[in-house]
């Protein structure tokens, strides 16, 4: 028995896209490619002469991301893949090659292979004419644990989202391509993201113990365990995060003094109820485990699994430049 009202993908990314212009007029849709940009981008003589652009995107069954993250103080353009699948390099490079800037082009890509082909061929393909561009790949995920010769890398999860808030932030200041980029690869190497999930999630067309450490495209967990209380759950996600015997999921080291945004993200499918409790019971032993008081509190739907069972958390360790990007005001509708 179908779990969703769409039961087949062949058409629902496009209907999703363009759901998502009708209820935002300040965006565009190229519904061939798969396009959704600013816009004020067709202007021309606007926004693309005057500052640096941001591209980004990926596959479908993330939203809002990444096409509700297009607007002023954010992404500028985003291409979006089939559910679970990545945009193809030709889509990439004719929305680089569709909304070119004086300024440049930042191009944000999570870290996971099939983003990494196609981003890398289409940021090649367009500097070869001459398009002035930088690609930055955003990891985050501390599930894997490093082992010698893992090659995987660490996975782009909702940490992304902080990435497209804080580089777009700038580029709306005015800064170079350079100096966006700075900020923006300084946010996602201080950037550590965990998950947990009660079950797989429903793909639209497709015909259970907790799992830690789950990816957005329904892998596999890093490991198994029986349901547990709330307040366990969360222990042994923080222990991995920030647990003195954890290095080997411990890429970033938080310490009491730093400056620290705290981000629970939504994977699809848990209520506002719950969702805010659990934001509750991390804030709780973020203070009385570790002595830390997150400066910035960010939670809500940012990067899902479709109607994942599930939620992430992500530490941000903030500087002075990251705190008054994060704050600015921006009109995505994500």
């Amino acid at each position: 028995m179908s779990k969703s009202f769409v039961d087949n993908t062949s058409d629902v990314v496009v209907r999703s896209l363009r759901g998502i212009v009708r209820v935002t007029p300040s965006l565009a849709l190229d519904t061939t490619e798969k396009i959704i940009f600013r816009r004020d981008l067709l202007g021309r003589a606007g926004i693309a002469s005057t500052k640096v652009l941001l591209l980004s995107g990926g596959g479908s069954g993330h939203e809002p991301a990444h096409a509700g993250f297009v607007g002023e103080g954010m992404l500028d353009v985003a291409v979006a893949g089939n559910v679970f699948a990545s945009p193809s390099a030709s889509q990439i490079f004719k929305a680089l090659k569709a909304f070119p800037s004086e300024q440049g082009t930042l191009i944000i890509m999570k870290n996971c292979t099939g983003d990494a082909l196609s981003f890398g061929l289409a940021t090649e393909k367009a500097r070869a004419p001459g398009l002035k561009c930088k690609l930055l790949i955003v990891g985050g995920d501390i599930a894997i644990p490093r082992k010698p010769g893992l090659t995987v890398g660490r996975r782009g999860l909702a940490s992304v989202a902080l990435v497209h808030k804080i580089a777009g932030a700038a580029a709306v200041e005015g800064a170079s391509l350079e100096d966006v980029y700075s900020v923006a690869e300084s946010v996602a190497q201080n950037l550590a993201t965990i998950g947990v999930s009660l079950q797989r999630c429903h793909v639209p067309g497709r015909a259970i113990d907790p799992e830690d450490g789950v990816g957005i495209h329904n892998e596999p967990g890093a490991q198994r365990a029986t349901i547990k209380p709330l307040d366990e759950v969360v222990k042994q996600l923080l222990r991995w995060l920030l647990g003195e015997n954890e290095r080997a999921h411990s890429f970033l080291q938080f310490a009491k003094t730093d400056e620290i945004a705290l981000t629970i993200n939504n994977l699809g499918g848990l209520s506002v109820l719950e969702l805010h409790a659990i934001l509750d019971e991390t804030m709780a032993q973020l203070s009385s485990d570790y002595g830390i008081t997150p400066k910035r509190l960010i939670r809500g739907t940012l990067v899902t699994s479709i109607n994942g069972l599930g939620f992430s958390i992500t530490l941000l360790k903030l500087n002075d430049r990251m705190i008054p990007l994060l704050d600015r005001v921006t009109d995505a509708p994500g």
